[in-house]
């Protein structure tokens, strides 16, 4: 069996504890002066807004962890997909983070349909909205953005274009040839 090259090891070494580092942290070292409110000051605004209303302190935490790490990973690969008719790493990622706010808040309040459903089931819907609302709403901003730089664009072309030239008030004088041509034609 192939050996993997050495330096792949400490990448996935990295990797793992960029990604799980700050999740372990906010087990509850992070939000133990908070109460119930999180470490994080904009992360309780938004848990408040999308109905998560049971979540305490380190679990608004270990939610906001999970944003970020979403925002990073969704802005790189739908960089990726959308190229120039994105909005670039960044913004991809905050766009993405608001599709999954706007998603899940319009998603919380109709889990109580679901009253007979496994835990497991629940969860998977709301991952399932959650995507969703992201990559929709990144794909409407691209639209918008499209149509957007079209407009814009058609009316730089239309300021820099001359003038159209004003219509003949005269008629024009033919050759005594083409009008007696003209006259035995009608």
């Amino acid at each position: 069996m192939p050996r993997r090259p050495p330096s792949f090891r400490p990448f996935w070494t990295s990797l793992a504890f960029f990604v799980l580092g700050p999740a372990c942290c906010a087990s509850g070292a992070l939000a133990r002066g908070y109460g119930q409110d999180s470490s994080l000051p904009w992360i309780d605004d938004i848990v408040e807004w999308i109905g998560f209303t049971d979540f305490a302190g380190d679990r608004r935490d270990l939610f906001a962890y999970c944003l970020v790490v979403f925002a990073f990973s969704f802005g790189y690969l739908s960089d990726l997909a959308f190229k120039e008719r994105g909005f670039g790493k960044v913004l991809n990622g905050i766009i993405g983070i608001a599709g999954i706010c706007v998603a899940l808040h319009f998603f919380v309040p109709h889990q109580a349909m679901l009253g007979g459903a496994s835990e497991m089931l629940r969860f998977n819907l709301g991952l399932i909205a959650a995507g969703a609302g992201a990559s929709v709403l990144l794909v409407i901003a691209a639209l918008v953005k499209g149509v957007a730089l079209r407009v814009l664009t058609r009316a730089v072309d239309n300021m820099s274009r001359p003038a159209r030239p004003a219509p003949m008030q005269v008629e024009a004088e033919l050759d005594p040839r083409v009008a007696a041509a003209l006259r035995r034609k009608s």
